[in-house]
């Protein structure tokens, strides 16, 4: 069927018109084959570190201490995430953790323990480095400390 040339400021109307209503929708009319082609992503989101506690910057520990951390953690679309924790030069056994609540990452209620054991016998600045990864993205978050 061909629309006559004068209906044709009608159907720019209606094809703007769902063009908005629909986000991004159309309507076109052609008497000829038109192919459209789309290449759609993963949409994977990455995982994200919502807070860490404590969260004084840097945070500032004795020599030979024992300080326990908390990060919560979350990725919209992956059901499993793996962590990585390392810290400075100069610690000894420096980190030992867990990630509870793995079935709510998608919500933000899974959380990072580990507990920094700060060196025995060096003062100074340094950092403990949390890494997160869901398999296609990684995140990496710096913490500051500083031993005295």
């Amino acid at each position: 069927m061909k629309i006559p040339a004068s209906l044709w400021p009608l159907v720019a109307r209606i094809g703007i018109g769902l063009s908005v209503a629909f986000g991004g929708a159309f309507l076109a009319y052609s008497d000829v084959s038109v192919m459209v082609s789309a290449i759609v992503g993963t949409g994977n989101s990455a995982s994200e570190i919502l807070a860490v506690n404590p969260n004084t910057v840097p945070v500032v520990l004795r020599k030979n201490t024992i300080q326990t951390f908390s990060a919560q953690v979350r990725d919209l679309d992956s059901p499993s995430v793996s962590y990585t924790v390392t810290a400075g030069t100069g610690s000894v056994s420096p980190i030992n953790g867990t990630l509870t609540n793995t079935g709510e990452l998608t919500t933000g209620q899974a959380y990072v323990y580990f507990t920094y054991f700060s060196p025995p016998g060096k003062a100074g600045s340094s950092n403990i480095t949390l890494t997160l990864n869901d398999g296609t993205a990684v995140i990496v978050k710096n913490i500051s400390i500083f031993v005295y």
